[in-house]
């Protein structure tokens, strides 16, 4: 009842104008006057044409904040927060203002994000007070008192606090050394806690947070150094993992003769129409005949580099010194690699 009845109490308005509390409970609304200066210096027609088209801008932006607040104050009244928040905050960004912030952070209770509420309830007192509205400060306080209770909290306990290089992120978004082991307010909903570090494997949490005043805690762990990498050279040595270059290399040869020995083949059996042991009646013939040895050639090439490399790949394999069997075992939280000599 007593917020309420904050809620319910107008700002004095002096000088025409000023900003006043709407009379619906938890509502604030926006009231522009002409304030006499103003109206006095629009009349007198002494501005710049830069500084008139600044006014302009500015009188738009205005106009179209109180449009955006006022049709976000219709939807929060049907109960469409989450189509009135956004409107509200961009009410916010084109003509800032305290009652704009109060409302937002209604509008964001009322979507149940009890955190980012209470810190929007603060930040609106904070620009009252600067803005001489005590009263609002006073009811944006209060707003901000009644959630604090109910607010759910995250404690995230960095193991190995000295890593050098640790990264915490919550969300994507990096939380500084000051706030490991500190409860942190948070709204409802699935959230992200990862660490990383270099040369250190990068670990993550996923919690979803209720919309209890429970405090979660998450332990992030040492970060765990990664396996060395596994790669043919480990696997076979050095000498080996060429042999098996040369292999590719060598049946890549192979292919490639057999694949212009029958093109070889097939121009010669068409040259055979127009040709006669080695005389050709027509140019088309004396065409077929040297392509028919071109490929010929390309395919005996091909044969001797595939046939040579396959053997050195042999070689190469045979005369390699035997690895070390290799031998793996799998634990509880890692997999652990050992080599037998």
């Amino acid at each position: 009842m007593a917020q309420q009845s904050t809620f319910a109490a107008r700002d004095a308005i002096a000088n025409g104008g000023g900003t006043a509390l709407d009379s619906r409970p938890g509502m604030v609304t926006r009231r522009y006057g002409l304030r006499a200066k103003l109206a006095a210096a629009f009349m007198a027609g002494t501005l710049l044409a830069g500084s008139s088209a600044r006014a302009d801008g500015a009188g738009t932006d205005r106009a179209a904040a109180q449009a955006l607040f006022d049709h976000a104050k219709e939807l929060m009244a049907e109960g469409r927060a989450n189509q009135a928040c956004p409107m509200l905050e961009e009410s916010q960004r084109l003509d800032p203002a305290s009652g704009t912030l109060i409302n937002l952070a209604h509008c964001y209770e009322q979507q149940g994000r009890t955190a980012t509420a209470w810190s929007t309830f603060l930040e609106a007192a904070a620009v009252a007070r600067v803005a001489g509205q005590l009263e609002r400060e006073r009811a944006a306080r209060l707003r901000a008192t009644a959630l604090a209770p109910r607010l759910p909290k995250i404690v995230i306990d960095v193991a190995a606090k000295d890593t050098p290089g640790l990264e915490i992120s919550r969300d994507g978004s990096l939380v500084g050394k000051a706030q490991w082991g500190v409860p942190i307010p948070l709204d409802r909903g699935e959230h992200r806690v990862s660490a990383s570090a270099p040369g250190r494997r990068p670990w993550e949490k996923v919690l979803f947070v209720k919309d209890t005043a429970a405090t979660e805690l998450v332990s992030v762990p040492e970060l765990e150094k990664p396996p060395a990498s596994d790669t043919s050279s480990d696997r076979f040595g050095t000498q080996r993992t060429w042999a098996l270059i040369a292999g590719a290399v060598g049946t890549a040869g192979i292919a490639t003769g057999t694949v212009f020995g029958f093109l070889s083949k097939s121009k010669r059996d068409d040259a055979s129409q127009y040709c006669y042991d080695s005389s050709c009646s027509t140019q088309l013939g004396v065409d077929l005949k040297a392509d028919a040895m071109a490929y010929g050639n390309v395919a005996t090439i091909a044969f001797i580099a595939g046939a040579s490399a396959l053997a050195g790949g042999a070689v190469l394999w045979l005369t390699a010194k035997p690895q070390a069997p290799v031998s793996v075992g799998v634990g509880p939280h890692r997999i652990v690699v050992g080599v037998a000599w």
